[in-house]
């Protein structure tokens, strides 16, 4: 079982993404929601315009596999700016063997 993977819904004006930080990892994995109107034959789940990203991420939830510890919500809107002398990556990883936490959220301080 791998440590966590994260979602990250795909905006159609936001070209970025922080995905490439997660995928094929030896402890994590990364799946995509984008807008159906991308035709995204990546995506894990296509939504709809206006459609909320609470609903997207219920969504993506039913379809990942059931094999990992956490599940990270991104979204490409969000921007990381690193604090640590750690990775991003790496960080979370510590914080989360370190804390086992229900529900994580990395520190202001760290974005």
């Amino acid at each position: 079982m791998k440590k966590f993977c994260a979602l990250v819904i795909r905006n159609k004006t936001v070209k970025t993404s922080y995905g490439h930080l997660f995928e094929d990892k030896e402890r994590s994995d990364c799946f995509y929601a984008s807008p159906k109107s991308s035709q995204d034959s990546s995506a894990l789940y296509l939504y709809n315009d206006g459609e909320n990203y609470s609903s997207i991420w219920n969504n993506m939830i039913q379809k990942v596999p059931k094999q990992y510890e956490y599940y990270g919500l991104i979204s490409d809107k969000d921007s990381v700016k690193i604090n640590t002398t750690n990775s991003f990556y790496n960080q979370i990883l510590l914080d989360l063997d370190k804390f086992n936490p229900a529900i994580y959220s990395p520190s202001r301080n760290d974005f």
